[in-house]
């Protein structure tokens, strides 16, 4: 078959990356678009995918409507060159592809339909398929939905797809429950619109708290970044806490039983964190307004003795409900061809 990726984010990357490579290796045709948003295209250079950048970030909804409509036109002009089989992200354009040229599309998204309503609307009316996790609230074109019993960031940090590599921590001088990540969100999404984090004050007082050990600082749309973006999974895996306004990286550090203290408008609108939070315990949100009890928690997690040793116990637990989601999506498109080829 011949394979379109349109990859927006950079935890689109890491989402298909291996995907790409188990087509690649059976030998379908893959081509690569992207948007150059952060990271994105750092990522792909990185893992030596090739891909062609169509578009980047956008500031206005009129502006994002613009980019929208020129690339619908980009990659129609490429299913012309390349006659697409089958188009596969989590993007508007490849479901107004099947709209305009009837290439079957697969759609993945891990939020429900109230977090990102406009996304929903430009896209599930035209999508051939909608992948999501089990327990979302969708309410709309439920023929559609397709669900699997996994989270999409275990396609890449499952055991069976990420180990976790200690002698990367020597490249920046720290050790294994060491320090700490700080991360930062930029709130500059359509669907964050309305939303938000951290306040500059909060910023300042975690790390002060967590002043005593090295403190790994990561502010989305910030390259000056300290860490090389490709070995942040490791850097994860072994920080002794996540302190955070993201809602990716907080469902990441679930993945690899990384503690996680988390302050977002978010919190209690997305039904995946709510379920590693109260099922799985393995994050811990709060509201903005909340700042107190954000620094008195922050507090305690960093007192706990047996932190790292409860999380991976949390862990264990929530790995043996879920599935290695890239070997699931494998099986998705083996039927997917079958149908494609009938």
């Amino acid at each position: 078959m011949r394979v379109l990726f349109d990859i927006y984010h950079p935890a689109q990357v890491h989402l298909f990356k291996n995907l790409i490579r188990s087509l690649e290796e059976k030998g379908h045709e893959i081509t690569v678009v992207t948007k150059d948003k952060d990271l994105t295209n750092v990522l792909l250079d990185s893992l030596h995918i090739p891909y062609t950048c169509l578009s980047g970030i956008r500031g206005s909804l009129y502006k994002m409507g613009f980019e929208l409509a020129l690339r619908d036109w980009k990659i129609l002009r490429l299913h012309s060159k390349y006659r697409f089989d089958l188009a596969i992200g989590s993007s508007v354009s490849i479901a107004h592809l099947t709209a305009l040229a009837g290439v079957y599309s697969i759609n993945f998204c891990e939020d429900d339909d109230d977090v990102v309503p406009l996304y929903a609307w430009l896209t599930y009316p035209f999508a051939s398929k909608v992948v999501h996790p089990q327990g979302l609230k969708c309410k709309r074109f439920l023929s559609k939905r397709v669900y699997h019993p996994s989270y999409q960031k275990l396609a890449y940090l499952h055991p069976a797809n990420f180990e976790p590599d200690p002698s990367i921590l020597a490249k920046y001088d720290l050790e294994p429950q060491g320090y700490s990540i700080v991360r930062r969100s930029s709130y500059t999404a359509y669907h964050d619109s309305g939303q938000g984090g951290f306040t500059n004050t909060l910023l300042e007082k975690i790390q002060q708290r967590l002043s005593d050990a090295p403190v790994v600082l990561s502010i989305e749309n910030q390259k000056n970044y300290q860490i090389d973006p490709i070995d942040m999974h490791h850097i994860l895996s072994y920080a002794k806490l996540v302190v955070c306004d993201s809602q990716s990286m907080a469902v990441e550090s679930a993945m690899l039983g990384t503690p996680s203290l988390r302050m977002s408008s978010f919190t209690g609108k997305i039904a995946v964190l709510n379920e590693l939070e109260h099922k799985y315990q393995l994050t811990v949100g709060f509201s903005p307004g909340s700042e107190e009890e954000f620094l008195l928690k922050l507090n305690e997690l960093l007192a706990s003795p047996d932190l790292q040793k409860e999380w991976q116990e949390r862990r264990e637990r929530m790995l043996k409900d879920k599935i290695d989601l890239n070997a699931w999506m494998l099986e998705l498109i083996e039927d997917v061809e079958k149908n494609i080829r009938q």
